[in-house]
């Protein structure tokens, strides 16, 4: 991975920890944030897309903004078109 620039914290390690153990899929924000507040070390929405913003300029993350057909909006309300997938 390229050197982090900035501080490292325990939300970061907590992130980059589940991207690592979820490297053979694509995962969402909502699927982070969600696990992370599941395991009890919660992390805001708004965190973990500057991290995963950061993680993407950096080259260690490969982010997809999906197309998603209109009939599968109404299911997708509160899950954003953005994947991420861990290089």
């Amino acid at each position: 991975m390229a050197q982090s620039e900035g501080y490292k914290t325990k939300q970061r390690d907590h992130i980059l920890q589940f991207l690592i153990e979820n490297q053979s899929r694509h995962v969402t924000v909502d699927d982070v944030v969600d696990h992370l507040k599941q395991s009890g070390n919660p992390v805001g929405k708004a965190t973990v897309y500057r991290y995963m913003d950061k993680l993407v300029n950096q080259g260690d993350v490969r982010k997809f903004l999906l197309k998603i057909p209109a009939h599968a909006i109404n299911t997708l309300q509160t899950k954003k078109n953005v994947q991420f997938i861990f290089i």
